[in-house]
């Protein structure tokens, strides 16, 4: 028996796998989408902000 499958493929036996999936999952799911969203914006405004000398290293990098 043959299955033909459509979207996404994630490693999710891979730690990073597993990770992306669960936000491609969340980001999906009307429930779960805004109050998802928010979780990694809040983590983003705690971080403590980047030196220059960071910035301009990862500015030549991208």
């Amino acid at each position: 028996m043959r299955w033909l499958m459509k979207g996404r493929r994630y490693d999710v036996g891979d730690r990073l796998g597993f990770l992306q999936a669960a936000v491609e999952f969340a980001l999906k799911r009307e429930d779960f989408r805004q109050r998802f969203r928010e979780y990694p914006e809040g983590l983003v405004r705690r971080l403590p902000p980047l030196s220059t000398k960071k910035c301009k290293r990862l500015i030549l990098h991208l």
